[in-house]
Order: C-alpha cells, then sequence, then structure tokens
C-alpha cells in the first residue's frame, strides 16, 4: 500500500504483480500459515567478515548487531518478494482518499483506512508526526541502549523476506 508496482532498475525488487490472492498449497483452514516460499534458498549471508560488502544497504542498527556479536549474528538474504494482498474495496477506498487527502493544520489525521496521498514531497515524517500516539507503533524498552539498536528509526528498513508472507492476503 503506496509503494510504486514497478520493480527497481537493477532487478532486485520485482514489480508488485498484485500479491497472494489464493491460498498457498498446503494450506488448511484453521491452522498454522504455510510458507508460500519455502522453497527459496538463501541467496547470500551476510556476516561481520563480509558486512562491508554490503554496508550501503544495512542500517546502523544492523551493522551494530553484526559488530557487537560477530560469531552468532547473521543475516540470510532470501529472493525479494512482493506477496501483500489486500480485499479489492481496501484498493478501492484507498484510491478514492489518495485523490482527496491533504496535509492540514489538524493534529489529529487519523481515519478508518490508510492516509495516504500521492507523494508529491517528503512528507512522510511531517504525517507520522502528526498521528496520535496510539496509532504509531509502540516503542518499549527496558534501556537507552535497547531502545537506540531496536527501535531507532533507522532500523525501519524492509527485513530481507518480505514481511508480506505474515499472511496479509484475505484467504
Amino acid at each position: 500500500m503506496g509503494a510504486e508496482k514497478a520493480g527497481n532498475a537493477d532487478g532486485t525488487i520485482p514489480a508488485w504483480d498484485g500479491g497472494l490472492t489464493e491460498p498457498p498449497t498446503g494450506y488448511k483452514p484453521g491452522e498454522h500459515l504455510v510458507d508460500p516460499f519455502k522453497e527459496d534458498t538463501v541467496l547470500f549471508t551476510i556476516t561481520a567478515a563480509n558486512m562491508d560488502n554490503h554496508k550501503d544497504k544495512l542500517t546502523p542498527g544492523q551493522q551494530a548487531l553484526l559488530t557487537t556479536y560477530p560469531d552468532t549474528y547473521k543475516m540470510n538474504v532470501y529472493p525479494t518478494r512482493r506477496s501483500a494482498a489486500f480485499p479489492q474495496r481496501i484498493y478501492d477506498k484507498t484510491k478514492e482518499i489518495a485523490a482527496t487527502a491533504r496535509l492540514t493544520a489538524v493534529r489529529n489525521i487519523s481515519t478508518g483506512s490508510t492516509p495516504r496521498s500521492r507523494p508529491t514531497t517528503n512528507t512522510t515524517a511531517q504525517i507520522t508526526r502528526m498521528m496520535p500516539a496510539r496509532r504509531r507503533p509502540a516503542v518499549r524498552a527496558r534501556s537507552a541502549r535497547a531502545t537506540s539498536i531496536a527501535h531507532s528509526p533507522s532500523c525501519r528498513q524492509p527485513s530481507t523476506r518480505s514481511a508480506a508472507t505474515t499472511g496479509s492476503a484475505s484467504w
């Protein structure tokens, strides 16, 4: 929702084709979700030893974890999937709202749908700042160190395995 449909120029991010709209093979209603990409193999692994080769793609938090735990922390990188799918009514409503959405002086901009306009400027930070705290991700940590590593904005990057494999499609 809100991303470009096209893939990127170097081919590491494929075009979005509508996502998973059917249950994966082996799925049985009422049971645990099935990994639709269980056949995927690791493309490469990022460790402290080869971190410099991938530094331009790693957040400061990921780099800190690799440096702090060089013998135990690693990142397996899988093929990128764009499998998120929503019911058609969500796409229709989001498109309708996008045509009229605008920033206002009102502090509480939360609505019943995803409040996104077509991006013309870098307004994401402004919108996030204006949203009420109850709509923001909870940031709870036991120490300042945990906060700086686990919850810093620089760590809120897409994982190497698409978050869309969590079953957001409605089947």
